[in-house]
């Protein structure tokens, strides 16, 4: 499932322009109701009360959600989660883009939480039932999604769970910069795609080339955009390193396709996996994601 969604969202990125957005239970603020929001469609609404019954169409906000303390107001979630464990119990309303009206209803949520992949035809089909629906952008820079956390957190009345989870991630992020700061970056090339359908990877105005320059990289397609990438210009690039998913046994199928060998990075044993998850869901895990990116480009600033 993780392929599709990886996937999904890479035809998604090319065809809409990425913009950002303004557990255990924990002791909670006192947040006041009502709140002046802006739904699914930018109009501004008012949510009368604190949200009880929740469905998450988005992975990150599933992820978020969980992670601050309001995982016991999720009823549903969507085709894509995998993570935490816990959200894998709940019925599924289904794909994040295409999602049943009907199950929807039936779980009487009183909030969706929806990414700005979902149609505004869908949107509005979801406000004609009077169910309150909000977006969670996707985002080009790891600073927006913190900013991301604490927005869904004010929603739910878990701020204070919500700031928690953002000190946390701050406090990976800065034990990354100190270790990273004042030394050569190191030039990195993350692979979406490759072969016969074409090359694919984290240009510059990606979320994911956010993450590789936080972890002490110089992405090789940085001065690109749009995700599409070839193997002719990557080999001119040649970069130090090549990082690719731990699924779907796709460093050896790189490594073995023709062209790719010509790398430094290959002739080098320079390609190393990563869990995709730590970097294509913008969530709590994003941090720990450039902290494992940072491992491997400046392994000996990091102790096993």
């Amino acid at each position: 499932m993780k392929r599709n969604y990886l996937l999904i969202l890479l035809i998604l990125a090319m065809l809409v322009a990425s913009c950002a957005a303004p557990a255990s239970k924990t002791e909670q603020t006192s947040e006041t109701y009502p709140l002046t929001l802006k739904n699914a469609l930018g109009e501004e609404f008012v949510l009368e009360k604190e949200p009880e019954r929740i469905i998450s169409l988005e992975p990150s906000a599933t992820e978020i959600l969980f992670a601050i303390g309001a995982g016991d107001k999720v009823v549903a979630r969507n085709d894509y989660d995998e993570f935490p464990p816990e959200a894998m119990e709940l019925p599924s309303v289904g794909s994040m883009m295409d999602p049943s009206l009907e199950a929807i209803v039936a779980a009487e949520p009183d909030l969706v939480v929806a990414s700005n992949f979902l149609s505004p035809e869908m949107v509005q089909k979801v406000l004609d039932t009077g169910i309150a629906i909000v977006s969670l952008d996707e985002t080009t820079s790891v600073q927006a999604t913190l900013e991301n956390i604490l927005h869904i957190g004010k929603i739910v009345n878990r701020e204070d769970g919500a700031k928690k989870v953002v000190d946390d991630m701050k406090s990976t992020l800065e034990e990354v910069q100190k270790a990273v700061e004042g030394v050569e970056k190191v030039s990195v090339y993350y692979v979406v795609g490759f072969g016969e359908g074409g090359d694919y990877t984290a240009t510059g105005d990606t979320f994911i080339h956010d993450m590789l320059t936080l972890a002490g990289g110089d992405n090789v397609a940085g001065d690109t955009e749009g995700w599409s990438y070839n193997l002719e210009t990557l080999l001119q690039k040649d970069p130090q390193v090549v990082i690719v998913a731990t699924e779907w046994d796709t460093k050896s199928l790189f490594l073995a396709e023709e062209g790719y060998q010509e790398l430094s990075a290959v002739k080098n044993q320079q390609v190393y996996e990563i869990d995709t998850d730590l970097l294509q869901i913008q969530g709590p895990r994003v941090a720990q994601g450039v902290l494992e990116i940072a491992k491997i480009l400046h392994p000996d600033k990091f102790t096993p």
